[in-house]
């Protein structure tokens, strides 16, 4: 299984969100900037997942969280 890359009418460029990732303190706030970047990248959610050490589920979820 090779994952699937998450289709999003993203909001932020991926500059803005590396810039955001990398300016963030909060351990929890990082970890979802640091994904939501390799999405933005093109990164599937199975590679993302293996990256950040979360579940899939887990990048899918902030993935929905993000498109809302």
């Amino acid at each position: 299984m090779r994952g699937r890359k998450l289709e999003v009418d993203w909001q932020e460029d991926e500059q803005t969100l590396y810039e955001l990732y990398k300016q963030e303190r909060d351990h929890q706030n990082r970890t979802h900037l640091q994904a939501l970047w390799l999405l933005r990248q093109g990164h599937t959610e199975k590679e993302v997942a293996q990256v950040v050490g979360v579940h899939i589920r887990t990048v899918q979820r902030w993935g929905s969280w993000y498109r809302e």
